[in-house]
């Protein structure tokens, strides 16, 4: 529909007899959605999905490193839980990441549906153990998004360090590759101190 058009001209004088009703539609509309606009902490949902976004982004390049014949998986529109569960398919220090992760995309997905949802301990339990069982004391203090935000960190430098450690040991094999070259190195190192 161009301007001037009929059909455009034909709209603007149905919405110029219409204003008037709009009008009072929108008073009774405003203070729920006010109530709903208000009810929502942007900055913790910034946070979240900022997390989210990074992981995918780490978690992508594993999986593409760990399976080299799956080439880009950008190209291929897979989701997020496909992109889990092809992580989960290689026994590598990634597998005790993805509770955590699944509980970020469990959370960013009830964020993206509920209106008033709200972050809470038991949201995170797999992301506080992990991170409580590498710090020397539990961080009982910490709010639900800090544990996400250190997680994240963890999980995307997890992530990076196996991508790259595949792509210098076994870029044609993945992670199939990189684990028989990690267990002959363990014996080759073995075989030394005997």
């Amino acid at each position: 529909m161009r301007a001037g058009s009929p059909e455009f001209q034909a709209w603007v004088e149905y919405f110029r007899d219409e204003i008037p009703e709009m009008k009072n539609r929108h008073l009774a509309f405003q203070p729920e959605f006010q109530a709903l606009w208000r009810g929502k902490d942007e900055r913790t949902i910034g946070r979240v999905l900022k997390c989210h976004l990074l992981i995918e982004f780490y978690l992508t390049k594993y999986i593409q490193a760990a399976n080299p014949a799956l080439g880009d998986l950008n190209k291929s529109r897979i989701t997020f839980s496909q992109k889990l569960a092809l992580a989960k398919s290689h026994v590598t220090l990634i597998r005790l990441l993805l509770d955590g992760i699944e509980e970020i995309n469990k959370i960013r997905n009830k964020i993206a549906h509920k209106l008033d949802t709200t972050l809470v301990v038991g949201d995170i339990k797999s992301i506080q153990q992990l991170i409580n069982a590498l710090e020397e004391f539990e961080q009982k203090n910490k709010r639900p998004i800090e544990f996400i935000e250190e997680f994240t960190q963890i999980a995307c430098m997890i992530c990076a360090e196996f991508t790259l450690a595949i792509q210098e040991h076994a870029p044609k094999t993945g992670a199939v590759g990189y684990l028989e070259w990690q267990k002959a190195e363990l014996q080759r190192l073995l075989q030394g101190r005997a």
